[in-house]
């Protein structure tokens, strides 16, 4: 009995505080229950006012970040290459858009002045004869002289101005080529009747080929490097072919036109479109797989003068520029290549002078083109230097600042590949012009 007592009134007393848990469990458990009631009743009440709250301080945040983001910086240097990728966002049409890029592109380059940097120099006074750029690297120009010397001056280290000896009066370079491996060498087309491979750092030229003659020499030069093909013209209106290293690759030079062959140039990257400028009133475009003679052109382009050159235009590779020997410059438009814009200039032939060329902005399609003032086409027109205009409209957007301080005429004017500097001939002397570098 004393042993059983004990153990019966402890198992009461668990059962006791068992139950008084249940029960403070079940207590706890209904409190939690009301105040959640009360909380989402409560929650509803005020549940517009929070959602407003809340909305209000979303937008607050979105303000204060658009506030907070500042636009990029502009661009010091090289607007050109700028403009392509950041007019595209406003769903304007590509006609508004091109627009808007020559209108920006025109306002860099009429202000265009000249720098203090020393320009290029022959080291025996001749007249400039040739221009030409690297095709891909900016820095580089090749300038020719009548005396058939040429420089090879660097935009980024003016003390590597490198030189090829001259050789000699009645010799004047004609066309200039870069090698497409070797920028210190370049191929020439020149009136000593030779066309050659000119080394810079030294060494005998390699000719390619000596007309040996008095009256024939060579006028015009292009390069295809995927084929490995140098065409060369002469002033009989003949072209030749050569490879890179100087075989012949025709067995006959092939007449082209009946007169002089002013200017060559292949169409673009890897295609076998040529076309030819002659002082003969045309503009011949050839597929040079397919030559036999005269005839074989694939399309013609007569004009009422001479024709001093044919620019295709490397932005749209669709549009040519001709400069006529007296006062109209063309702007043809592929595929059909009719009804040309003509734009009226003043650029007359003179003996003298070099022939006038007018030629293409890289990245749009821009015209600069040197003036020959002529009473004839304006009583008013008295003012030389450098005319702008917009190759899809014809229109005049006025003359290059810099070339206002250039005196004489600029016969040759030329851009970089990537437009930052425009190169002249005028006379004696080649001059440089740029954009204004800001602090």
């Amino acid at each position: 009995m004393d042993e059983a007592g004990p153990s019966s009134r402890g198992r009461r007393r668990r059962r006791e505080l068992v139950n008084n848990d249940d029960e403070a469990t079940t207590d706890r458990r209904r409190s939690a229950n009301s105040a959640s009631t009360k909380k989402k009743s409560d929650t509803g009440k005020n549940s517009g006012k929070r959602g407003s709250k809340k909305s209000s301080d979303v937008n607050n945040v979105k303000k204060r970040t658009v506030s907070s983001i500042k636009a990029a910086p502009k661009r010091k240097d090289n607007l050109v290459q700028c403009l392509n990728n950041s007019l595209l966002r406003d769903g304007s049409s590509d006609q508004q858009l091109g627009k808007l890029k020559r209108q920006l592109l025109a306002r860099e380059v009429l202000g265009f002045t000249l720098p203090t940097l020393p320009m290029p120099e022959f080291k025996e006074s001749a007249r400039v004869t040739c221009l030409q750029w690297h095709p891909t690297r900016p820095n580089l120009l090749a300038v020719g002289s009548k005396n058939g010397e040429i420089v090879l001056w660097n935009a980024w280290d003016t003390k590597k101005t490198a030189y090829t000896p001259p050789t000699g009066s009645g010799s004047a370079v004609a066309a200039i080529k870069f090698h497409p491996d070797n920028a210190t060498q370049v191929y020439t087309a020149t009136l000593l009747s030779k066309v050659m491979l000119q080394n810079f750092e030294g060494g005998e030229p390699q000719v390619f080929w000596d007309t040996e003659s008095e009256r024939v020499w060579f006028t015009a030069l292009d390069i295809l490097h995927e084929r490995n093909m140098l065409l060369a013209a002469d002033n009989m209106g003949c072209v030749y072919a050569f490879n890179t290293t100087g075989e012949l690759m025709w067995p006959q030079p092939v007449r082209f036109h009946k007169g002089k062959v002013k200017y060559m140039e292949f169409v673009g990257k890897g295609s076998d479109l040529l076309i030819t400028a002659s002082v003969d009133h045309t503009v011949r475009f050839w597929d040079v797989r397919k030559l036999g003679g005269m005839k074989d052109f694939l399309i013609e382009l007569p004009h009422a003068q001479g024709v001093n050159s044919a620019f295709v235009s490397p932005s749209d590779r669709s549009s040519l520029l001709t400069t006529d020997q007296k006062n109209e410059l063309r702007v043809y438009r592929g595929p059909a290549w009719q009804h040309p814009l003509i734009i009226p200039h003043p650029h007359r032939q003179f003996q003298h002078l070099t022939p006038i060329q007018a030629s293409w902005h890289p990245m749009e399609n821009l015209i600069v083109v040197g003036r020959y003032p002529d009473k004839n086409f304006s009583a008013n027109d008295t003012v030389r230097g450098i005319d702008l205009f917009d190759g899809i409209t014809g229109d005049s957007l006025g003359k290059v600042q810099g070339s206002l301080n250039i005196p004489g005429i600029c016969s040759l004017a030329a851009f970089s590949c990537t437009g930052e500097i425009l190169a002249t001939g005028t006379g004696f002397h080649s001059k440089i012009l740029q954009a204004v570098v800001e602090e």
